[in-house]
């Protein structure tokens, strides 16, 4: 019984002394019923507690020291039978540990952490933690405010120009400033014109028709009209005019070439290879045969014969005479320069003419006589009655010679007409 009462006693002893500390469970609900009563008043303290208390759970697990070891010797909580185990763990100093009672969730793990050893300076752990310190931002020093000119400002408006506007628009204003200075400048004047091509017409002439001349501007002649100008002139085959940059001017001439030369007032006129006579233009002969007495359908045929020999030939020949009668109507009479004499046919003597000197060495040099070519090939001595015949109408005239002069004539008189009209319009 002394026990019972003794046990009693103490469990009302203790339970007095609970309801002091902790108060009775009466008490507790009277506290919940003021508490549901009492308007509630919004404590800020507790709000930033549980703030900082969240921010705590997202920064994840926090590393603690373990203090068990301190020194190398075991703590006074472990047990002998766990030192020889730990013995080498001993020796290292304080561990570091996880704390996982904290998580970012804030959930403690179901194991229990690992140990994990204390790390060691090495080189590795050493640029490890420059990289960290490289990682975390840096405080920014505060700049001082610059001062605003106008030359920065200009910095600033090129600045914010964009390159694929600001590049072209500087090649454009160069560009733009070069020709204006190639307009306004004597860079751009006319300074050489070369001629080449021409061998009857003379430079002159070719000056006088292309409608520019040295000092004007490069971009304000025409070369299309100076053409024009010049294929007027009957000589001319083809003509080009092209500019050389920058100050020149190329003009390129192909002439007809000339096969002959007509006699008239004392001088001499090219016979072209297209039968046109340059009227208006002496000359001197070089390159062919004085031709006479030939007009009309008897020079066509003519200068189609002359145009088939060769030009060594051809400048061999010294004079061409027509000569009808009333056995041949186109006996034509040649001389050489060497003093040979041929009679011919104008219709067919080109080809014939090639062959003559193989005709030359056959015959020899003492020989003196006529080499007939009108119908075959032969050999007339000037003592045969047919070189005596040739020699008697040598220098008969036809009776068509006289209308060669009168085309000649009026000819001249409308060239002196022409040259008076443009001596006006220059005025």
């Amino acid at each position: 019984m002394r026990k019972k009462l003794e046990s009693s006693r103490d469990d009302g002893r203790q339970s007095s002394i609970e309801s002091r500390l902790y108060g009775s469970p009466a008490d507790d609900l009277k506290k919940e019923e003021a508490e549901l009563e009492r308007p509630k008043v919004q404590d800020f303290s507790t709000l930033k507690k549980e703030a900082e208390n969240k921010e705590e759970k997202k920064e994840g697990p926090r590393i603690l020291a373990d203090y068990t070891k301190k020194g190398g010797e075991v703590h006074d909580s472990m047990s002998s039978e766990e030192q020889p185990e730990n013995e080498n763990l001993q020796k290292e100093g304080p561990r570091i540990l996880f704390d996982y009672t904290k998580l970012a969730d804030g959930k403690a793990p179901d194991e229990e952490p690992e140990e994990t050893e204390a790390p060691q300076h090495t080189a590795a752990s050493d640029t490890e933690a420059a990289s960290k310190d490289a990682a975390r931002p840096k405080k920014k020093n505060k700049k001082k405010p610059k001062r605003y000119t106008r030359l920065t400002a200009l910095k600033e408006n090129f600045a914010s120009i964009p390159k694929l506007v600001l590049i072209p628009s500087l090649l454009f204003l160069i560009l733009f400033g070069t020709l204006l200075w190639y307009v306004f400048t004597d860079v751009s004047d006319l300074k050489e014109i070369n001629i080449s091509g021409n061998e009857i017409i003379s430079t002159e002439e070719i000056e006088n028709r292309l409608g520019f001349e040295a000092g004007d501007k490069m971009f304000s002649i025409s070369t299309d009209m100076a053409e024009e100008n010049i294929a007027l002139l009957p000589i001319i085959v083809d003509v080009t005019v092209e500019r050389d940059w920058w100050n020149g001017v190329d003009v390129g001439i192909d002439e007809y070439r000339a096969v002959g030369y007509v006699e008239n007032e004392g001088g001499y006129n090219p016979l072209l290879e297209n039968a046109r006579i340059l009227r208006g233009y002496q000359v001197t002969p070089s390159s062919g045969p004085l031709v006479h007495h030939f007009e009309g359908e008897e020079m066509d045929q003519l200068v189609d014969n002359l145009n088939d020999i060769e030009p060594e030939i051809l400048t061999g020949i010294s004079e061409i005479y027509y000569r009808p009668s009333e056995n041949s109507m186109t006996r034509i009479h040649i001389f050489m320069n060497d003093g040979q004499e041929l009679v011919a046919d104008y219709r067919d003597f080109g080809e014939k003419m090639n062959h003559y000197i193989g005709m030359k060495e056959e015959i020899g040099e003492g020989s003196e006589g006529i080499i007939d070519i009108e119908i075959g090939s032969s050999f007339l001595p000037y003592d045969s009655a047919e070189a005596r015949q040739i020699k008697e109408g040598i220098y008969n005239s036809p009776e068509t010679s006289g209308y060669v002069n009168e085309v000649n004539a009026s000819m001249n008189s409308i060239k002196e007409a022409l040259n008076e009209f443009e001596n006006f319009e220059d005025e």
